[in-house]
């Protein structure tokens, strides 16, 4: 019970990316006006932080299990994934991706969107962005679970 409770707190508001449990299954970046945009992998859930200063403006969490995560397909010009966080009517999509085939720095923001409609997007800052292109799947497969691409969800391993 230690662990996960260990976990929560070093991903409660105002936690920098630096204080994650491991700093690279996690993703951070500068936006406007000073604020941060973050996702912290703790060990039983993904922690959304999005704000500026001592404390977050807003803060979702989801375990694993529940998650919203949407791993590289393995086609196209960039890698990339992303990782959904809802709270009542709201969703906000957390993206990274970089080009596979340029030398070029990691792009990413968030998409905000209500009742499945697109209402603001907010794009990193260039040069900002500190997550692999693969971060949140390589999330779930290190916490146990595996893509089952034909039925398009996350399963524990081994049910797969």
């Amino acid at each position: 019970m230690r662990l996960p409770l260990l976990a929560l707190a070093l991903c409660l508001p105002g936690t920098a990316f630096a204080s994650c449990l491991v700093p690279e299954d996690s993703f951070t970046c500068q936006v406007s006006k000073g604020r941060e945009l973050s996702v912290c992998a703790g060990t039983e859930a993904f922690t959304y932080a999005f704000g500026g200063g001592e404390r977050s403006e807003m803060e979702i969490s989801v375990e694993f299990a529940a998650a919203e995560v949407t791993p590289w397909p393995g086609i196209g010009n960039a890698i990339w994934s992303s990782a959904v966080f809802r709270r009542g009517g709201h969703s906000y999509e957390v993206y990274v991706s970089q080009d596979r085939e340029a030398a070029s720095d990691a792009e990413g923001g968030v998409v905000v969107s209500k009742n499945a409609k697109e209402i603001a997007r907010i794009e990193c800052l260039p040069g900002t962005v500190q997550a692999s292109p693969e971060v949140f799947g390589d999330v779930m497969q290190a916490r146990g679970f595996c893509w089952n691409g034909s039925a398009g969800r996350w399963q524990m391993a081994g049910s797969c």
